[in-house]
């Protein structure tokens, strides 16, 4: 059993096996509730970073970001009446 835990672990980055260290007590269905919140709230903020540092580099402004969208068309999709099989 003792493999099968370190195989798992090594799978693992240092942030999620410092989030297993750190909570391995448990938490109730609230406090988990919030960590959501918190680890959600932290990953938005991060790639918010990340998009406003992309759109630096490139340049670009609101109005730039808000004409792209706004030229984007969406084909339909088609819907298959056979079980199983990928909609083209």
């Amino acid at each position: 059993m003792t493999a099968n835990i370190q195989t798992f672990t090594s799978q693992l980055n240092p942030a999620q096996l410092e989030l297993l260290q750190l909570f391995a007590g448990g938490l109730s269905e609230e406090q988990l509730s919030e960590l959501r919140h918190i680890l959600l709230d932290f990953k938005f903020r991060r790639v918010t970073e990340l998009a406003d540092k992309f759109a630096d580099d490139k340049g670009w402004t609101s109005k730039d970001i808000a004409k792209d969208a706004k030229a984007i068309t969406r084909r339909p999709y088609r819907r298959s009446n056979k079980p199983g099989t990928a909609n083209a």
